[in-house]
Parts: structure tokens; sequence; C-alpha cells
């Protein structure tokens, strides 16, 4: 394809590359990288498009993976699969049903391709399970040279360098993925006021497998995620409950809505691509400071009136996951794109950096490299890793580029 303007699924992040090729093999793809080696081009490789952040922009050659697609073997007595690259979580989730087994979590959109989802730390919700990332087990990637490179549990560091990689290391074109056996799981919405919320949330996120808060600024707060709306309420939360359908559970509000099916079915929600995002990865213990303070800044800027959104995650042991303590929480923050957003945006961020907050890769943030070593102590072997794979850096990109180099 010849060179077009590139956009991401909310149209925040626009560039013009100077060719977008969508290879339908791994043969396809490391011809397109020798390509971009013949012509001296920077790469970067895209899946769904469900970045916020400016994570695949670049002046050279862009490459679609949606072409590597469709499950490679599937292995139900070790619980592994293997997985193309541009497969989207939904297609993977669905194959896997078919033949019995399930992903351990999901986050609350399907769309992305496991290895872009991988790639930036996507997470679900549940304190006892970690993000996406740290169920992979190997990954099969290209180098610029369009080597095949294999990073398993044979080489641990080069591993949890590959598990949030950010594309840095190379075009990934399979990945090895823990499995579980298919299950069924029990969704419950309810509504509670704020102060219950806050002195019952860890309670829940420890009692129950998948928790995730929404605390509304304003009346109609709900309706702009597409949530249950408690009878058009402002300053009241809503609790999204996913537990295992046949473990009880104990509603602490108005129940808004109940559901019963096969886990993959029941994790997404349908967000309109209307909000910008920021979100960052606190220890468990700042949860309730986080949303006493984020409420508070809402105050200062009326005209946003998006839900603040909070989930539990396990910690795991990625090199430059977001996730680094045992017990995590996220606070997401949203700002109205028609509105002039970026000061509240900007204080959103400062707050959440002040109470220790590690930025999620695929959402808006501004880290430069002084920062990043401060919170990533391992990224000077990340740096390593990426430098043995890739010497050249012909996979870094401008938004970042300074950290990684």
């Amino acid at each position: 394809m010849s060179a077009t303007e590139w956009r991401n699924w909310l149209g925040n992040e626009r560039f013009q590359a100077a060719d977008i090729l969508c290879p339908a093999n791994e043969r396809e793809a490391a011809a397109a990288l020798a390509l971009a080696a013949r012509r001296d081009l920077p790469v970067r490789a895209f899946g769904g498009g469900h970045s916020f952040s400016p994570i695949v922009a670049t002046s050279g050659m862009l490459i679609d993976t949606s072409g590597l697609s469709g499950m490679v073997w599937l292995d139900p007595a070790r619980r592994r699969a293997r997985v193309r690259a541009g497969t989207t979580i939904r297609a993977l989730a669905i194959a896997l049903d078919e033949a019995g087994m399930a992903l351990a979590n999901q986050g609350d959109i399907d769309a992305q391709t496991v290895a872009g989802a991988m790639a930036t730390a996507t997470h679900g919700a549940g304190l006892r399970l970690p993000c996406l990332s740290a169920q992979a087990l190997a990954f099969r990637l290209l180098t610029p040279q369009g080597e095949v490179v294999e990073l398993g549990e044979s080489e641990p560091e080069r591993l949890v360098a590959a598990r949030v990689s950010l594309g840095l290391l190379g075009i990934v074109t399979e990945i090895e993925v823990a499995v579980v056996p298919a299950h069924d799981l029990r969704l419950v919405w309810w509504s509670c006021d704020l102060e219950t919320a806050i002195a019952r949330a860890d309670a829940w996120a420890g009692r129950y497998r998948h928790v995730t808060l929404y605390w509304l600024p304003r009346a109609g707060s709900a309706a702009l995620f597409g949530l249950p709306a408690p009878n058009e309420q402002a300053h009241d939360c809503l609790v999204r409950l996913l537990h295992p359908a046949e473990e009880p559970i104990d509603p602490a509000g108005s129940v808004l809505l109940e559901a019963s099916g096969r886990s993959h079915r029941l994790f997404p929600a349908e967000y309109e691509p209307n909000f910008r995002e920021i979100e960052y990865a606190l220890d468990v213990g700042a949860s309730m400071p986080a949303l006493t303070e984020a409420v508070a800044l809402f105050r200062r800027y009326p005209h946003q009136d998006f839900p603040i959104e909070i989930r539990w995650v396990r910690g795991d042991d990625a090199w430059l996951s977001p996730f680094r303590h045992a017990e995590n929480i996220t606070v997401s923050i949203s700002a109205d794109p028609t509105t002039e957003h970026g000061a509240f945006l900007d204080s959103a961020e400062a707050l959440l950096k002040r109470l220790g907050g590690r930025a999620h890769w695929g959402k808006i943030n501004r880290l430069g490299r002084a920062e990043a070593e401060r919170l990533y102590p391992e990224l000077p072997s990340f740096r390593r890793v990426r430098r043995e794979l890739d010497p050249q850096g012909r996979f870094l990109f401008t938004a970042l580029g300074e950290i990684f180099a």
C-alpha cells in the first residue's frame, strides 16, 4: 500500500507513514522488514489501533498485523495455546471456547490484537489475576534483519522483556499463551453511595474474582460509557462484578443488571469512541485516597462528566509492566474531547503521579527518561535486550524514543 494516513480508533492519533503493509504470513513480514532495511526506514507494527498514545507513530514503514491471525495449536492437557500475533482477543476467546478452554482474564474491550494488548500490559479486573501479558509463555518474532527468534521460558530475561515490549524488540508473529478450562461467570451490576463504596471496596476486591468500580460525577455520567444508569444519580458508584456462576454474591446496593454466561461473553463492554483517557496503576493501599482526591478534582472541572473507573490487578514480573506491586489498583480518568480538556487531564495525571502511579502505555501519558528510570528500575536491562535484538534502533519510535535508546 502506498503512503497513507493512519488513525487510531478514537481519531486522536493520526500520522502519515511512508508505507503501510499487511503481510499475510511470516515470510511476507520478513520481506517487508527487508524492504524497510533497504530503504533505511524505521518500522512500527499495529494491531487493532486501540491505543490512545502515539505508540505506533512512524514516518517510516507501518506493518498491519491483522493478516497474521488464527490459532496455531492448542494443548488442553498442558493448558497452552499458540496463536498468531494479529488474532483479536475476541477471535481467540471464541476459538478457545469451542475447544473447551478460555483465557483466565480479559479487559473490557476485546477488539485489540493479542500482541498489541500484551505489548502495552492491557488488563482486566481481579486482585488474584495479573494483566494479559503475564499469560504469555513464549514469543516468536522477527528481528529487523528478518531473523526468526524464539523467546521462551529457557530465556527468562528475554521473556520478561518481551511480555511488555511496546513493539520494541521486533515484529511478533506468534505467542504461546496460558489458558484455563472454559467456565461460566455471573455478572451483577449494583449501585451504592460513595461512602459505602469507599468503606467496602477492598473487601469486595478480596472476595470476588473480578471487581470494577465506577464513580459517577454527574447525572447522566453512566450513559456516556453505556453503563446501567441508577436513576440518573450523581455522585453515586456503580459496581461491576464478575464471579464464578456457582458461587454466591451479596450485593451491597440496588441491583441494576444480572446475567450469566461464558466468561469471554461477559468480560467485554461496549464503549463509544467519545473520550480521551489516562490510566495509572498504583499500590492497592492508594485506592481510596486516589478516588477521594479524584472526586475533588472533578469539582474543579464541572464540564467533565465521564465516570472514574477503578480496577484491581495482580502484580507481575515484566520489566515494563505498570504493575510493580503485589496488589495494584488502576485509576482511569476520561475527558470529553469536545471541551477544553487539556488542563483537566494534566491535573489528573499530576495527581496520580504524586500518589506513585505508573502509566498504562496505551493511554495518554507524558513520561520522560529520568522519570521512567525511577519508575522502572529494570529499564537498563530492557534497553540491553532491545539493543541485542535491534542494534540499529529500527523499531524505536519518536514519542518515547529517548527512554529506550
